[in-house]
């Protein structure tokens, strides 16, 4: 997905994205998410909240063809706009596919496992198509 917004950002605010630092081309980023995927950022930001309050993991499981999966897929599911969720937040995501997004305070307590993606996946599978040796 390309955000629609970035250009209306990066005129907005006058970046000359050649020459513009890092950190202000991050900040275009963070507005266009904002603005592109509200109802992501909003999810996201309420995980957030969750984990600094429990100190624990969070792990949710959505629909991945819905509104809300595909803008979780799009913030979680690419490095740049992952990394730039996190340094905002203040917290470490993972993203499993079948969209299940991971919160935790450090990136080592994500303990993101082959076993748990197979167990979120295999939720969404009707049982007769779930291999015998599963």
């Amino acid at each position: 997905m390309s955000y629609p917004s970035l250009f209306s950002v990066i005129n907005e605010k006058e970046i000359n994205i050649e020459a513009a630092s890092p950190v202000i081309l991050k900040n275009a980023l963070w507005r266009t998410f904002n603005r592109d995927m509200s109802l992501g950022i909003a999810y996201l930001t309420d995980m957030a909240k969750a984990v600094k309050t429990s100190g624990r993991r969070l792990l949710r499981v959505e629909q991945p063809d819905s509104q809300l999966g595909q803008q979780l897929a799009w913030l979680l599911g690419t490095d740049i706009s992952r990394e730039i969720c996190e340094q905002r937040l203040d917290i470490a995501f993972g993203f499993y596919n079948d969209c299940a997004p991971v919160a935790a305070l450090k990136r080592e307590d994500l303990n993101m496992n082959p076993l748990e993606q197979i167990q979120i996946q295999s939720e969404r599978l009707q049982p007769e198509s779930i291999p015998a040796n599963m």
